[in-house]
Protein backbone atom coordinates (compact mmCIF):
# COMPACT_ATOMS: atom_id res chain seq x y z
CA UNK A 1 0.00 0.00 0.00
CA UNK A 2 1.33 3.58 -0.76
CA UNK A 3 0.95 6.07 1.68
CA UNK A 4 0.71 9.71 0.96
CA UNK A 5 3.67 11.90 2.75
CA UNK A 6 3.42 13.47 5.85
CA UNK A 7 3.40 17.58 5.46
CA UNK A 8 4.50 17.68 8.65
CA UNK A 9 8.04 18.69 9.62
CA UNK A 10 10.47 19.48 12.56
CA UNK A 11 13.42 22.11 11.81
CA UNK A 12 16.37 22.79 14.21
CA UNK A 13 18.77 25.51 13.32
CA UNK A 14 19.85 29.45 14.08
CA UNK A 15 17.06 31.89 12.98
CA UNK A 16 18.99 33.65 10.23
CA UNK A 17 16.55 36.44 10.43
CA UNK A 18 13.39 37.13 12.05
CA UNK A 19 10.35 39.81 10.91
CA UNK A 20 7.11 39.30 11.41
CA UNK A 21 5.54 37.17 10.16
CA UNK A 22 8.74 35.21 8.39
CA UNK A 23 11.44 33.80 9.95
CA UNK A 24 14.51 32.43 8.24
CA UNK A 25 15.64 28.85 9.87
CA UNK A 26 18.85 27.16 7.69
CA UNK A 27 17.86 29.03 4.64
CA UNK A 28 13.99 28.25 4.72
CA UNK A 29 11.54 30.99 4.94
CA UNK A 30 8.81 29.88 8.29
CA UNK A 31 5.35 31.67 8.08
CA UNK A 32 4.13 32.22 11.83
CA UNK A 33 0.49 33.18 12.07
CA UNK A 34 -1.95 33.73 15.21
CA UNK A 35 -1.81 30.27 16.00
CA UNK A 36 1.18 29.49 16.24
CA UNK A 37 2.85 28.55 19.59
CA UNK A 38 5.65 30.37 20.60
CA UNK A 39 7.92 29.54 24.00
CA UNK A 40 10.81 30.85 24.91
CA UNK A 41 13.87 28.69 25.98
CA UNK A 42 12.36 28.29 29.13
CA UNK A 43 8.98 26.61 27.50
CA UNK A 44 6.92 29.71 28.57
CA UNK A 45 4.15 31.13 26.25
CA UNK A 46 5.35 34.49 24.64
CA UNK A 47 3.26 36.93 22.61
CA UNK A 48 4.59 37.16 18.83
CA UNK A 49 6.05 40.97 19.52
CA UNK A 50 8.55 39.48 22.12
CA UNK A 51 9.29 36.17 20.27
CA UNK A 52 10.42 38.30 16.91
CA UNK A 53 12.62 40.37 19.16
CA UNK A 54 14.59 37.52 20.33
CA UNK A 55 14.57 35.14 17.95
CA UNK A 56 17.20 36.40 15.09
CA UNK A 57 20.50 34.54 15.77
CA UNK A 58 19.02 32.26 18.19
CA UNK A 59 18.82 28.36 17.84
CA UNK A 60 14.89 27.45 17.54
CA UNK A 61 13.12 24.46 17.35
CA UNK A 62 10.10 24.27 14.53
CA UNK A 63 7.36 22.44 14.04
CA UNK A 64 5.13 23.04 11.03
CA UNK A 65 3.58 21.83 7.91
CA UNK A 66 4.50 22.28 4.58
CA UNK A 67 1.98 22.74 1.56
CA UNK A 68 4.04 22.96 -1.57
CA UNK A 69 6.92 25.61 -0.92
CA UNK A 70 5.16 27.14 1.50
CA UNK A 71 5.81 26.00 5.53
CA UNK A 72 3.63 27.47 8.49
CA UNK A 73 5.27 27.30 12.19
CA UNK A 74 2.59 25.41 14.38
CA UNK A 75 5.03 25.84 17.41
CA UNK A 76 8.52 27.85 17.70
CA UNK A 77 10.38 27.61 20.81
CA UNK A 78 14.14 29.34 21.74
CA UNK A 79 16.90 27.52 22.35
CA UNK A 80 19.55 29.37 23.74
Amino acid sequence: MRRRPSTAITLEGRALSAAAPILDVIDLAVTVTASTDLRDQNGVPIPSDAFFAMAAGHNVTVSATRQGDAITATSVRLDY
